[in-house]
């Protein structure tokens, strides 16, 4: 016996028979809520992710800033301040969402920050040794550079000697 394109039936409360060819409304709702429950989960997953990669541009900045400082001092043991400008002229190229500070511009006493562009953004750190570590509290980078006074990093408001990678 061939079922092909027959119509599948069932009576109703009335004795009427009803045709059963597509789905209910419950059921529609029922995968409607079971897929926004799903697109919410990936969506806050997502959101870490993000974090976690405006974190990696940062401290990449910040890696690359501190190599470009470093090639920058053994061409002028005896130069003059270091500052963003001869950073570029050494190699370094700053992320477009990331604002970078020269705290202190000695070969000695060497400290960058930078911070990804988003609020609520940590502020990361390279010292002296190339050691990259988080700055509490953060402070407000500029993008034009230059000799800062802050002391953000060391003591009490940053943790200069155990930072979370080395360079």
């Amino acid at each position: 016996m061939e079922l092909k394109n027959q119509d599948i039936s069932r009576p109703s409360a009335m004795g009427e028979k009803i045709s059963s060819k597509g789905f209910t409304l419950i059921e529609i709702v029922f995968v409607i809520a079971i897929l926004s429950i799903l697109a919410a989960i990936a969506s806050l997953h997502l959101a870490g992710h993000r974090k976690e990669a405006q974190d990696t541009v940062t401290k990449e900045n910040l890696r690359q800033a501190y190599t470009a400082a470093q090639v920058y001092f053994a061409e002028n043991p005896k130069g003059s301040a270091l500052s963003l400008s001869s950073l570029r002229s050494y190699g370094f190229v700053q992320s477009e969402n990331v604002g970078l500070t020269m705290e202190k511009d000695g070969y000695s006493d060497l400290l960058m920050t930078a911070v990804y562009l988003n609020p609520g953004s940590k502020t990361f750190a390279v010292d002296w040794k190339g050691n990259i570590y988080p700055v509490y509290p953060p402070s407000s980078p500029t993008n034009t550079g230059g000799s800062g006074s802050s002391s953000n990093g060391g003591g009490e408001n940053g943790n200069p000697s155990g930072g979370d990678e080395g360079g």
